[in-house]
């Protein structure tokens, strides 16, 4: 009798080397027992994307160069690195539950690392999973979703009757669902969509996407305006890349579409696995689907990418971004945001660009800016006054009066810039200080000066942002964001600049927690009953809790902040809980730890402040 061979399954599990060298990995944490007994470098189990060649995200190896390459191209990275898709997910099968853990959500999770109760559909690797979700489908549209066999309709019903807080969408005689675009706050008209219930020939799917439009895109903008990206920019893309596979589309443009398509339903998925920990299934359909995105996005960058991709390629890493934002397991955001300042880079030059370019542009700058608050590095060089230095220089001094900082992350202009500054002239200092070298005077003056704009700061002073327009509650939570941003920047300024607490240090934090605590109370005041609140950012309050004595407050923060049910606040609070729980532990043995910075550094890991 003939014997048949079974074929051995794909996996993506183990290390580089290992997957290099075809041998099995023992998958041990850090540093694999094959790689050692062999005595070569371990390649590790991080993800590795071929537009980003760094070892450090925030950090530049060398100084950029003119692009010498073919005009009209954008290259980015390198193509002598393996496909990330074969490497282990940042986002593992099996949902931390109840809370997120600091170390579960900062690093990658290898098998031996998951729990001895993972069920066993949880550990198997994706290409063994069904239903199956694969790049090249047999009618060859690239990335057409198929969810109905993980959540049954019955199971998807009863659930989106607890979750949902007043959906909106109705249906009406043509059999489209429409979608509500009623605002919280009456002064704002927000664009409203016609979304057709077979978006993507999956109903799981394409309530997904539905609850995104209504929800997430909500949630997203801490203050409603017109100028809304993720439902503007996003949602028509995503829409683009569904109705390009009915057309069988199989064209770059629609590779990168496809992206932000899974991206979307990734995010969506994992905010209402947030809602309700016991539906797990959300989190898996979140994680395959996040696992998509990169395999397009994968496949549809290289070094010869059309320049006419920037905007689609733009908005494809910025939604991955928001999937680590939504799951609470950010190892791998800031290789997406290195990935948008190297695209912007290719532009640099470019002065008239249209508003959604430059829109898109500003959020990949200040989420790159927030990043770069708390990765701590040191500049590779002395300080140099005409600030060339700087490669990351990205925010002028003073940037255009109607850019988005104000909609999209509640702060000014001037506060943004004197963040960065701060940063800058930290990592400087952190230099000499390492390297034992004399602070030269123009250093030391560049700091008292961004102290002395710091402390004259006044809302009045800088006038506002001309983007939301004076009256209104939008106004009025505007101010308090971005006094609590202001707040929030002398804080970090006296922590990185001066190593010291500020005068009145303690009202000070009284006073961020007053404006967090004004806008919460604003928005449910104005709430017209229907749910929709956007979600505050939480960059002040982190850097404030960071640096409290007096917690009782910040406690009582995190607490109502949790009722967005977004992984990324409940991942800041244990880590400031954590930061808490190692000062004092420091205090009881004698050793006085004001600097949380320290303590942050020490803990090796990961955030997206945002």
């Amino acid at each position: 009798m003939r014997s048949t061979t079974r074929r051995r399954p794909m996996t993506f599990t183990g290390c580089w080397t290992c997957k290099k060298r075809k041998v099995k990995c023992d998958e041990r944490p850090s540093r694999c027992g094959n790689c050692e007994k062999m005595k070569i470098p371990c390649g590790g189990y991080g993800v590795k994307l071929q537009w980003i060649n760094v070892a450090n995200p925030f950090e530049e190896i060398e100084k950029p160069r003119h692009n010498k390459g073919p005009g009209g191209r954008i290259r980015i990275g390198e193509l002598n690195y393996a496909y990330f898709c074969s490497g282990p997910s940042n986002v593992p099968f099996k949902p931390p539950e109840p809370r997120f853990l600091v170390d579960e959500t900062s690093r990658p999770t290898s098998s031996k690392e998951r729990s001895n109760n993972t069920a066993p559909e949880d550990l198997l690797p994706l290409a063994c999973m069904e239903p199956t979700i694969s790049i090249n489908t047999d009618d060859g549209n690239p990335g057409s979703p198929r969810e109905t066999d993980v959540v049954s309709s019955s199971a998807w019903e009863d659930q989106e009757h607890h979750i949902l807080p007043s959906p909106g969408m109705q249906a009406t005689g043509s059999g489209v669902l429409q979608i509500s675009s009623a605002s919280t706050y009456k002064t704002i008209n927000l664009p409203s969509y016609s979304l057709s219930p077979r978006i993507s020939g999956d109903p799981i799917v394409d309530k997904l996407m539905h609850h995104y439009a209504e929800h997430v895109t909500v949630l997203l903008q801490p203050i409603q305006h017109p100028q809304n990206p993720y439902r503007q920019l996003y949602i028509p893309a995503a829409l683009e890349a569904a109705s390009g596979w009915l057309s069988g589309a199989t064209i770059a443009k629609a590779t990168v579409q496809s992206v932000i398509f899974h991206s979307l339903v990734a995010s969506s998925a994992f905010h209402l696995w947030g809602c309700t920990p016991s539906q797990t299934k959300l989190h898996l359909i979140g994680a395959r689907h996040r696992q998509q995105a990169l395999r397009l996005l994968q496949s549809a960058i290289g070094p010869d990418t059309p320049t006419a991709e920037y905007k689609m390629l733009m908005v494809a890493m910025l939604s991955l971004v928001t999937v680590d934002f939504m799951s609470g397991c950010e190892a791998d955001f800031a290789i997406h945001l290195r990935g948008t300042a190297q695209l912007r880079k290719q532009r640099r030059g470019w002065k008239v660009i249209s508003r959604p370019t430059r829109q898109l542009n500003e959020i990949s700058d200040f989420l790159c800016l927030l990043a770069r608050t708390v990765s701590f590095s040191t500049l590779q060089g002395p300080w140099l006054s005409d600030k060339r230095d700087d490669l990351d220089d990205f925010i002028p001094l003073r940037p255009q009066t109607d850019c988005c900082f104000g909609y999209m992350f509640g702060i000014t202009p001037d506060v943004a810039a004197y963040i960065r500054e701060t940063c800058r002239l930290a990592e400087h200092l952190s230099w000499y200080e390492q390297s034992g070298e004399r602070i030269p005077d123009g250093l030391l003056e560049a700091c008292e000066n961004l102290g002395d704009r710091l402390c004259g700061w006044s809302f009045e002073a800088e006038g506002g942002d001309r983007e939301i327009p004076d009256g209104g509650d939008a106004r009025e939570i505007f101010m308090h964001h971005s006094n609590a941003w202001h707040l929030a920047a002398v804080v970090y300024y006296h922590r990185r600049i001066q190593k010291c607490h500020s005068e009145g240090h303690d009202q000070i934090i009284a006073r961020i927690a007053e404006h967090m605590h004004a806008v919460e109370d604003i928005k449910e005041r104005s709430s017209s009953g229907n749910g929709q609140k956007t979600a505050p950012i939480m960059w002040p309050a982190f850097v404030a809790s960071c640096d409290a004595r007096v917690r009782d407050t910040w406690e009582i923060w995190w607490e109502r902040a949790s009722r967005y049910r977004l992984a990324n606040y409940q991942r800041q609070w244990e880590i400031v809980k954590t930061i808490w729980e190692t000062k004092d532990e420091m205090e009881k043995s004698g050793r006085i730890c004001d600097d949380w910075i320290e303590v942050f550094m020490r803990m090796q890991i990961t955030l997206l402040p945002i």
